[in-house]
């Protein structure tokens, strides 16, 4: 997955209209790690859109 494509997939989970099921995954996802203190890195963001 390049970046492009993960800053694009990231983008239209987290617009208003595109909201499914995978959205709960990315959201919890970063939350998980924003509670860490320490930033998520995109193979693991991939990993919870996949």
């Amino acid at each position: 997955m390049t970046f492009a494509h993960f800053t694009a997939e990231l983008v239209e989970r987290l617009t208003l209209t595109n909201r499914s099921e995978g959205f709960a995954d990315i959201f919890v996802a970063l939350l998980r790690e924003l509670s860490k203190g320490a930033p998520d890195s995109p193979a693991a963001l991939a990993l919870a859109l996949d």
